[in-house]
């Protein structure tokens, strides 16, 4: 389904046609990607195929904040650095 609105899926089981089950399914895809926040104390000693590091401005009264040394353990838990990506960096 990845890069498609929808899909048709036509089910061939036994147990799809003894229950009633349509012959076409239409599948409609949702334009949002799940995705999850971990910090990285949660990270630490695990290996991760992508990784996204969001350094954009934080509100006021958001605690604690980020040092050098936890954003290394964070860039660092990456398997290849093609798949580490950073948003909200303004050097």
């Amino acid at each position: 389904l990845v890069g498609k609105a929808s899909s048709t899926y036509a089910p061939t089981s036994s147990w799809a046609a003894r229950v009633g089950v349509p012959k076409e399914l239409r599948i409609n895809k949702h334009q949002i990607d799940l995705a999850f926040a971990v910090t990285d104390y949660k990270v630490q000693g695990k290996t991760l195929d992508y990784f996204i590091v969001s350094l954009g401005k934080r509100g006021a009264g958001v605690y604690p904040k980020l040092k050098l040394v936890d954003l290394h353990v964070l860039v660092s838990r990456v398997r290849l650095g093609a798949r580490l990506f950073v948003i909200g960096l303004n050097p």
